[in-house]
């Protein structure tokens, strides 16, 4: 399989921000709508986040913050027994901090911290409306503060939510026309207490629960030739299909190259990132299949040896697939590195 292609606490004028992150107030929700059975799966995505001011925050000491920047956010996959109940656990949640400031004496500073934290949620589905406990605790993570590497934020945050969530009507869903049952909400929370002097701020959440499209993608690869041609020049036809039942959103195909591989070219849209030729397939209906070929060139040293090479084609997209295992598909060959003529020995 590819490579996993998978948040930041100054002086204590700034350390005390996080563990205030305790939620509180009435979530904003939408008009409920038709009810459907709770099939899963489900994606529960969570995200709060505390911004400054655009013209920074100044403490009653003098310090200016100039930018203050703490996010946490979320995205599972969860299923759902007939009861209803929901309870699920994720150890690999996001967080960021992020401060500059300036103090009254002229010094100043800069704080960025990234890790990553565990949500839990425990609910249930009733009578039409989705109630959701959620908490937030940090993990690990490491950052840097006025240029020196730190293991962990000097504070840790921690947040409490509980929310009764209605139904999304499809229209009203992200994008129009939802096919899938959703609940949605979000609220605004001042901050409980004034952080050295700062004055208020605001917390912001939302959650979005949603019955995730469930699509069985399957990935073929035909060629290369075996052996390569003496140039090293390889072609992969990589087949694409959706086997349902619903449709797959961003559908991405990622083709791993060998080490010694260099891209030639991709179909429309095919690049290389992150080590990766990443080619954008799109929407993928039920039932469709798309073709796209990768062209790829070995070099090596002139050799009379014969050598394995090998590719490996992995198709993902942001429907949840049951099958997994016949998302990728692996293609290897044979290669003999061109000789070099009597002229260039």
């Amino acid at each position: 399989m590819p490579r996993s292609i998978r948040f930041r606490v100054v002086v204590a004028t700034v350390a005390v921000f996080a563990p205030l992150l305790l939620s509180a107030g009435t979530p904003i929700v939408a008009a409920a709508p038709p009810s459907q059975p709770f099939a899963g799966p489900w994606i529960v995505q969570f995200r709060a986040v505390v911004a400054s001011a655009a013209e920074g925050i100044r403490t009653e000491q003098g310090t200016v913050l100039s930018r203050y920047y703490l996010s946490v956010s979320d995205r599972v996959s969860i299923q759902v027994p007939p009861d209803g109940k929901v309870s699920f656990e994720n150890r690999q949640a996001r967080y960021h901090h992020q401060a500059q400031w300036k103090t009254a004496a002229g010094e100043t500073g800069d704080y960025r911290f990234g890790g990553g934290g565990v949500l839990k949620g425990s609910g249930q589905f009733a009578n039409g409306t989705l109630k959701l406990h959620l908490e937030w605790t940090t993990g690990k993570g490491s950052g840097i503060s006025a240029g020196q590497r730190i293991s962990k934020p000097l504070a840790t945050p921690e947040m409490k939510s509980d929310w009764v969530l209605k139904p999304v009507p499809p229209a009203d869903q992200p994008g129009g026309g939802g096919k899938k049952l959703a609940f949605s909400g979000h609220r605004l929370t001042t901050m409980p207490q004034q952080i050295a002097g700062c004055p208020p701020q605001q917390l912001v959440e939302t959650v979005y629960v949603v019955q995730a499209p469930v699509a069985d993608l399957e990935v073929a690869v035909a060629g290369p030739k075996d052996p390569l041609a003496a140039d090293g020049t390889c072609t992969l036809s990589v087949t694409v299909k959706n086997l349902g039942p619903d449709e797959s959103q961003e559908t991405l195909l990622r083709v791993v190259l060998p080490n010694e591989g260099e891209l030639v070219s991709a179909s429309e849209g095919g690049a290389e990132h992150a080590g990766f030729v990443v080619v954008p397939v799109g929407i993928l209906a039920a039932g469709d299949s798309r073709k796209a070929e990768v062209v790829y060139r070995l070099s090596g040293k002139p050799s009379d040896e014969t050598t394995w090479v090998w590719a490996l084609a992995h198709i993902s997209s942001a429907a949840v697939d049951p099958h997994p295992e016949n998302n990728g598909a692996f293609q290897p060959t044979t290669f003999k590195a061109l000789q070099k003529s009597a002229k260039e020995n």
